[in-house]
């Protein structure tokens, strides 16, 4: 790929549906494994990040049309599994998953850009972070 990497196409779909690093990470697995459903634990245990956060953005991931969550009563465990609702969103995973194994740091500027919308609820970890400011009052 050229120093163009990120193309039009991938810099939307990263700006609408990827809201952190980790959230790009946990949608990765999912789509490299499209055969396998994952608990949030097994999740956590590849990611080693934050058991919540994870838990959040895999339904961030359900939320958007990307993964598919089945709950199992018999076992007590909730899986989730790579399944886009449509086929554009499964080549949008499967090419941002090239672009960020060539180019790791245009994916992160894209996803951190001080430009880039504001985020709002759907960003679980974000807001989690934001309860936690001190305000400054006049």
């Amino acid at each position: 790929m050229a120093e163009g990497a990120l193309t039009d196409r991938i810099r939307n779909f990263v700006e609408h549906y990827v809201f952190a690093v980790e959230h790009l990470e946990v949608m990765l697995l999912l789509e490299a494994a499209p055969d396998t459903a994952f608990t949030a634990d097994e999740v956590y245990s590849k990611i080693l990040s934050s058991r919540g956060s994870i838990t959040a953005w895999l339904e961030t991931a359900v939320e958007h049309g990307l993964a598919l969550k089945k709950a199992s009563p018999s076992q007590g465990s909730t899986t989730y599994q790579f399944a886009p609702r449509t086929p554009e969103l499964g080549e949008y995973m499967q090419e941002l998953a090239q672009v960020y194994r060539a180019y790791p740091v245009r994916v992160i500027e894209v996803i951190y850009h001080p430009g880039r919308r504001q985020q709002s609820q759907q960003d679980p970890a974000r807001s989690f972070a934001n309860a936690f400011k001190f305000r400054h009052y006049p």
